[in-house]
Parts: C-alpha cells; sequence; structure tokens
C-alpha cells in the first residue's frame, strides 16, 4: 500500500509536473502569437502609411499634368487664334487679288470683244465691197474654173493622150466641170488623170501619169473632143498624196427608204465606202450615197438624212444597198440650202470607226434616237466628258477618255465598226462663242484640223456681228476663190434663228 501510495504520489507530482509545463507552454505560445499580431499590426500601419504617401505622389504628380496640359490647351488656343487671323488676312487678300484680276479680265474682255466686233465688222465690210466689185465686174466663168484646176494641181492637154493608162473609174448622170472631175480625182488614191468630154460633161479616170509631152490623139480622132487633165507625179513615177478633207459620214446597214435626186454615179471599179464618201464629199449637191459592198457601186443622193429615217425592209431587193450620209446640224435642211458643213461640232474630231479602248462610261443614251449635234451637246455639259461613241442608229454613250486619234480601232468586220469616235483634243477647252474656223492645208488622216482661226466673236456679241460673220462665210463659201472645199475646209458654227432675226 505504501509502495502504491509512493506511486501514486510520484504519477500526481509528474502529473502536476506536465501540466506546469504545458501552462508554461502554452503562456509562451500565447506571448509568441502577442508578439506576431503586434508585428501584422505593425507592418499593415506601416503598408497604410506608404499607400497614403504614394496616393498622395499621384495626386500630386496628376495635379501637376493638368496643369501642364491646360497650360498646352491654352497655347494651342492662342495658336488657332493667331492662325485664323492670318487666314483672314489672306482670304481678305486674294478677296482683292482676285477682284483686281476680275476687274482686268473683264477689261481685257470688253477690249479684245471690242477687237473682234471691229474685225468682224471689217470682215464684213471687205465682203461687201468684194460683193459689189464682182456685181460690177462679174468674173469669167472660164477664168474661175482654170483657177481651181490650177489650185487642185492639174494642167491640161488639147486632147486626150494616145496612152491613157487604166481606167479607175467613170463620173456620170450629170454634167461636171473640169474641176468637178478633178476633185473626183484626187479623191480616189490609184488617180493621176482623167479625160473629159465637154459635151457630155463626163469624165472617165485613169492611173496613168501624165506629163505635158506625152502624144495626143489625132485632130480628126473620134474622141478629139476629149481632153486630158493631170497632176503631176513624183519623179519616180509615184503618185504625189492629195489634200483631201474628210467629213463625218454615218451609217444604215440597210439603204434609206427616201434618199433624195440622183447627182452622179461612180462606175467602172469596185469602191469603197471611203472612196465614195470622199467622192461626195467634193460632189456638190451630195448629201448621201448608197453603197452596195459586193459591187463596190455607189449612187450620189440629194437628200439630207437624219439619224431616225427609216431604212427598206429586210425583204427589199434594195436591202443590199447601205446608206452613208453626213449629219446636216441640229435643224433639217431649209430653202434648198444645204446646212451639212454648218454643223456646231466645234473642237470635236473623229475616227473613222469606235477606238478599241474607249474609257470609262460617263453616260449612255440610247433610249431613241439622238441626232450627233445632240450626243456632242450633251458632252459639253460634262466637265469629264472627253469623247463619245456615236451610231448604232442614234445611239450616243459619253466616255471620259481623252482621245488623240492614233488609238487603235475596232476591225471593220467587228460590230463596233456601226459607232465612231467624237472627241475634243484635252488641251483645246469647249468654245461658248460662235467661231468661223478656216482650215488652210486640210489633213490627211481622216480627221478635220481646226487650224489658224480667221474670225471669231464671244457669245455676248451682238446679233448684227453674228449675221455679218454668217454672211461671210457664206460669201467665202460660195466664192469663186475657194470653189473647191477640198482646197479650204469651212466650218461655221451655227447660228440661233431667233439672233440672225
Amino acid at each position: 500500500k505504501k509502495e502504491a501510495a509512493a506511486k501514486t504520489e510520484a504519477d500526481a507530482k509528474q502529473a502536476a509536473a506536465e501540466a506546469a509545463a504545458k501552462e508554461e507552454a502554452a503562456k509562451k505560445e500565447a506571448a509568441t502569437k502577442k508578439e506576431a499580431a503586434a508585428k501584422t499590426e505593425a507592418d499593415a500601419k506601416q503598408a497604410a502609411a506608404e499607400a497614403a504617401a504614394k496616393e498622395e505622389a499621384a495626386k500630386k504628380e496628376a495635379a501637376t499634368k493638368k496643369e501642364a496640359a491646360a497650360k498646352k490647351e491654352a497655347d494651342a488656343k492662342e495658336l488657332a487664334a493667331e492662325a485664323a487671323a492670318k487666314e483672314e488676312a489672306a482670304k481678305k487678300e486674294a478677296a482683292i487679288a482676285a477682284k483686281e484680276k476680275a476687274a482686268a479680265a473683264e477689261a481685257a474682255a470688253k477690249k479684245d470683244e471690242a477687237a473682234q466686233i471691229e474685225a468682224a465688222a471689217k470682215k464684213v465690210a471687205e465682203a461687201k465691197k468684194k460683193q459689189e466689185d464682182e456685181a460690177q465686174h462679174p468674173p469669167d466663168p472660164t477664168a474661175a474654173a482654170a483657177s481651181a484646176l490650177e489650185r487642185a494641181g492639174f494642167s491640161m492637154l488639147e486632147r486626150a493622150t494616145q496612152v491613157e493608162g487604166v481606167n479607175v473609174g467613170d463620173m456620170y448622170y450629170q454634167f461636171f466641170t473640169p474641176a468637178d472631175c478633178a476633185q473626183f480625182c484626187l479623191a480616189l488614191s490609184d488617180c493621176s488623170s482623167f479625160t473629159y468630154s465637154e459635151t457630155s460633161g463626163a469624165c472617165h479616170l485613169k492611173d496613168q501619169c501624165v506629163t505635158s509631152d506625152f502624144l495626143m490623139i489625132a485632130t480628126d480622132s473620134p474622141n478629139a473632143e476629149y481632153k486630158t487633165y493631170y497632176r503631176p507625179c513624183n519623179e519616180d513615177g509615184t503618185r504625189k498624196p492629195a489634200d483631201i478633207v474628210h467629213q463625218v459620214y454615218l451609217h444604215f446597214t440597210r439603204v434609206a427608204e427616201v434618199q433624195g435626186e440622183n447627182v452622179g454615179y461612180l462606175g467602172g471599179r469596185k469602191a469603197t465606202p471611203a472612196e465614195c464618201q470622199m467622192i461626195c464629199t467634193s460632189l456638190e449637191g451630195c448629201r448621201n450615197f448608197a453603197y452596195n459592198a459586193a459591187a463596190g457601186a455607189c449612187h450620189f443622193k440629194t437628200l439630207c438624212i437624219a439619224t431616225d429615217s427609216a431604212m427598206v425592209a429586210v425583204t427589199d431587193g434594195r436591202a443590199a444597198w447601205e446608206t452613208y450620209y453626213r449629219p446636216c446640224g441640229i435643224s433639217n435642211e431649209t430653202n434648198g440650202k444645204d446646212i451639212h458643213q454648218m454643223r456646231p461640232l466645234s473642237n470635236y474630231l473623229f475616227t473613222q470607226r469606235v477606238i478599241q479602248d474607249e474609257g470609262r462610261s460617263v453616260a449612255s443614251f440610247d433610249d431613241r434616237r439622238y441626232m450627233l449635234t445632240e450626243c456632242l451637246a450633251m458632252c459639253d455639259q460634262r466637265e469629264e466628258c472627253h469623247s463619245a461613241s456615236y451610231g448604232g442608229h442614234g445611239s450616243c454613250h459619253l466616255k471620259d477618255k481623252c482621245l488623240t486619234g492614233s488609238e487603235a480601232m475596232v476591225p471593220e468586220s467587228a460590230n463596233g465598226d456601226l459607232f465612231q469616235s467624237f472627241y475634243r483634243p484635252c488641251k483645246i477647252p469647249s468654245q461658248e462663242a460662235s467661231l468661223l474656223f478656216l482650215a488652210s492645208k486640210p489633213v490627211q488622216s481622216g480627221r478635220l484640223s481646226f487650224a489658224p482661226v480667221v474670225a471669231g466673236i464671244a457669245a455676248t456679241a451682238t446679233a448684227a456681228a453674228l449675221v455679218g460673220l454668217a454672211s461671210l462665210a457664206r460669201g467665202w463659201r460660195g466664192g469663186a476663190e475657194v470653189e473647191s472645199m477640198r482646197s479650204f475646209a469651212i466650218l461655221e458654227a451655227l447660228v440661233p434663228p431667233k439672233a440672225v432675226e
């Protein structure tokens, strides 16, 4: 029992010691935790202080940036105000300069207009005096005809030559003059001479290069009435190129129902449409011609055909013939006056067929048959329009491309050969004035060359001056000194009837 009591006491002491140790450990742990909590609190206070310092620094930085931005904005406003003031001053200076320039231009325009009116009046006075002189001293028809032949470069032998060469065409159906026949010969690239009958007025076109020493037929020959007319060839025997006036011809795939009277027929060769066109251009009274491709024949007619003229039916026996015609201007022919050479196409040139690369489309008009003059007027109204494709019985397609006339055209067999390209050189502005052009040397390339402007008058000029110019043009066109339209190409802008009145 004593031993057990001692053991129990020892266990109790050991338990008490262990409890005391545990209590001491707990106290130490509590002290450690308290110390850690105090450190954590101190760290938190330190972090809060640092964050507050950073926030204060950020606030100061933001305030500084805001102040700098405000200063920059103020500086920009000041600079903008200075720039606006300078721009306003520049505008005022420009307005003053523009006023001065406009005043100078107006003065120059008035001076130019006065000079043009004075020049036109002088031309009219000269023309009037010339008409009066011609009325008192009528020109000798023989001399006038000889002068026309001389200008065309032809000389004459009293009788036909013994060697005439190959016949390249015959012109008959009306009485032609030698001057007419000379123009027909010039129109054909293979014609160098022709024989002419003063009895019948017929001419037979030849390829023979003739000189003044050629032997003539005998005076008692049955054909002694025929004379030979010739133009000099080159030294090597080749033909010299002729100055040809090319005019615009449009095309119907079948002959027109009404064509007018027959004023001539080209036979004795298989002619091309281009050759017939040049013959028609040189033949007085010819406004269109019927052409048969299989035979190469062409009949020259008097009617001024419009783009909406009716063609014969496909089943008609005449459907194998085609009509080629020159546009007659805005109005139809009146009082028998041929106005096809008064077309208002100032500054417009053309190609025989439409070009392959036409440029971008500006506008198209094919809801009805448009006249050529309408088509080109619509191009004039659009700044971006520089050319137009016209044909196909009155279709008008405006293009933006600047043409030179040297571009490749569609082949003759293509559908596009029903169209032609009309264009203004881009460096030449559209004319707002009524102008009279005199080309001293027409070109050979299929385009009309507007050489020196010999008379012009502003749109604001008086009607009297316009009438004077129109009369002057008619005087030039009909005068013996300009009898042949192959010697000079005259283009006259149409004058509105009210202005003429």
